[in-house]
């Protein structure tokens, strides 16, 4: 029971702290990596994508200090469990980088979706909005 609460906690964490992370350090020290996300893309891969690595290095080692059952394993899982859903949501559904373009008819996903559209109407680092991602915000829920 006490691993669903750490997959769980872990999966929320996440949510926060991607969206701290987005906001302070990628649209701040490491725009540089970043800025490729909010342009028109030149290929399939973006310097964006280097922060997967970040994430997924963070996971797996979780994992493996906390491997066979300590808390940092069913932390790591939550941390992965959260990166697939990034993952879905933003690539596959947003950005349509894989797949075929698709539009949610889930209300829900309509105001990620349009949520996720707002923040890239800023175009520099300086201004945004929803900076988050699975957790949306009121204003964005209109139908």
């Amino acid at each position: 029971m006490m691993s669903v609460l750490w997959i769980g906690l872990s999966f929320i964490g996440m949510e926060f702290f991607t969206g701290w992370f987005h906001k302070n350090v990628m649209h701040g020290p490491l725009w540089v990596l970043h800025e490729s996300h909010h342009k028109p893309p030149r290929s399939f891969w973006q310097r964006n994508d280097w922060f997967v690595l970040f994430f997924m290095t963070t996971s797996i080692s979780l994992t493996v200090v906390g491997a066979p059952d300590g808390p940092a394993l069913w932390m790591g899982i939550g941390v992965a469990l959260y990166g697939f859903s990034y993952f879905f949501v933003h690539d596959y559904l947003i950005h349509r980088r894989v797949g075929k373009p698709h539009t949610p008819t889930n209300r829900y996903l309509r105001a990620v979706h349009r949520a996720h559209h707002a923040h890239h109407k800023h175009i520099g680092r300086e201004t945004g909005e929803a900076f988050g991602l699975l957790w949306v915000p009121r204003q964005y829920w209109r139908d």
